[in-house]
């Protein structure tokens, strides 16, 4: 909520530039690979869509960590969920990274609300 807010009245205001924007988003973002491949996009095409992917993806795992902490769920390590419902690790890894579960990253480790 408040960084889709501050973001909304600084892009209103243009006080930040666009790359300086996106950092603010993607600071916790994983795949530093992606996020400059994204400027090059940009740069040689002028599309933003791999850009929008990154922002999307960080904006709903802000989400989904926020709300599980709002709604007082038990946070637990998506191994430990693994375990209990006795589902494979790598295939919840795979979930949480396409943002398809509720699943967070939190330290560098992904975590899920129960």
């Amino acid at each position: 909520m408040y960084i889709i807010s501050f973001l909304a009245i600084n892009m209103k205001e243009k006080i930040f530039t666009w790359p300086r924007l996106i950092y603010i988003l993607v600071f916790t973002y994983i795949d530093r690979v992606k996020y400059y491949d994204a400027f090059t996009e940009f740069d040689k095409k002028g599309t933003t869509s791999k850009m929008e992917e990154i922002v999307g993806k960080a904006l709903t795992n802000s989400y989904h960590k926020r709300l599980a902490y709002l709604e007082g769920k038990e946070i637990i390590a998506l191994s430990e969920y693994a375990k209990k419902r006795k589902i494979s690790h790598s295939n919840l890894i795979n979930k949480a990274k396409r943002q398809t579960i509720e699943a967070f990253l939190e330290k560098g480790a992904w975590k899920i609300g129960v």
